[in-house]
């Protein structure tokens, strides 16, 4: 092969793989942005959850002194 040849073919494979890598960056930054709003969404479940597990405890301590009287 011509040493022509091999810059050509060389030129394409690396046209190839540069598709590629950008095609999977695009999927990357997709994932990321996904990864955020799950990240949003359990930080707001946490604080609920926080907050209705307070709620139990004192519902469940009152319970106990009623029934201790």
């Amino acid at each position: 092969m011509a040493t022509e040849e091999l810059i050509v073919l060389l030129d394409a494979k690396t046209q190839k793989l540069d598709a590629k890598l950008k095609e999977t960056e695009r999927r990357l930054d997709e994932l990321d942005g996904s990864v955020k709003k799950t990240d949003s969404s359990f930080s707001k479940f946490s604080g609920t959850a926080k907050a209705v597990t307070g709620a139990a405890i004192k519902l469940a301590g009152a319970a106990l002194a009623v029934s201790a009287a």
